[in-house]
């Protein structure tokens, strides 16, 4: 009895074991090293890195361009500055013009 209750443990123990493993790799379904969730995953960073790199190269810009803007700003300034000590009228192109002018 004890030979036949022994048996029938390890039998039904090697049949639960071959079972469960069966089981196992019925239930999982074959997965691939590239699916959705990565495609999605990595296209989500990239645009976050996209982002960051297109606000920076925007912020650099805006501040390359206001320093050029405001260098054109004090030499237009300067050069009107010129023009209001030195006037059209006392100016060689405005006597030019005057006597054109008068002719």
């Amino acid at each position: 009895m004890r030979l036949f209750s022994k048996l029938k443990e390890g039998l039904h123990r090697n049949l639960m074991r071959g079972r469960k493993k069966v089981m196992k790799d019925d239930r999982r379904l074959p997965s691939s090293r590239f699916n959705g969730r990565l495609a999605f995953s990595i296209t989500f960073w990239v645009v976050v890195a996209g982002v960051v790199f297109f606000a920076f190269q925007s912020w650099a810009r805006t501040g390359f361009l206001n320093e050029k803007v405001n260098g054109y700003q004090e030499q237009a300034s300067a050069e009107i500055a010129t023009l209001n000590d030195v006037g059209f009228s006392n100016s060689p192109e405005g006597e030019h013009y005057a006597s054109r002018f008068l002719q």
